[in-house]
């Protein structure tokens, strides 16, 4: 075996090596997301500190909430009628967004809210062929938000 064959048979041994290694990386960043989801799946803790951290302002304040489309908003309009506070976290359906409406919209007493749910249920739906009802748990859901705000006075 020459010296060029070591050296070339090394060099694909090394980036395997690397290739493995990255496809472990992304494959256990995917396994620790769904092992998140699994034992939080509300993603109550995602914006538990940032609530803590709200003072009780004067000034009028909207609530965005809902999936990545809000998570990811850029850039952040320039409002200065309204303090804005921005709530969305990736990939939650309707359910998750609503199971933590309580803490991320009502405990902050904002002024307003706006609601961005449903893409995430409807592609849920379609991946595992089961879109019988599902824009009608996506509007129940809207209602019961809407509920828990308009019992606090947000509109």
């Amino acid at each position: 075996m020459t010296r060029a064959s070591r050296l070339i048979g090394a060099l694909a041994i090394a980036l395997l090596a690397i290739v493995s290694a990255g496809a472990y990386l992304g494959l256990d960043r995917l396994y620790r997301e769904r092992a998140r989801l699994r034992l939080a799946p509300f993603g109550l803790e995602v914006y538990r500190s940032q609530n803590k951290g709200v003072p009780a302002e004067s000034s009028p304040t909207l609530v965005v909430i809902g999936v990545s489309r809000i998570a990811m908003w850029e850039p952040e309009p320039n409002v200065t009628s309204h303090r804005l506070l921005w709530r969305g976290i990736g990939g939650q359906t309707s359910v998750q967004v609503l199971g933590r409406f309580d803490q991320d919209v009502v405990a902050l007493r904002p002024t307003a809210v706006l609601v961005a749910v449903g893409i995430n249920d409807l592609m849920a739906a379609a991946a595992v062929h089961a879109s019988t009802d599902v824009d009608q748990r996506i509007v129940q859901n809207i209602l019961r938000m809407a509920d828990a705000a308009r019992s606090q006075n947000v509109v």
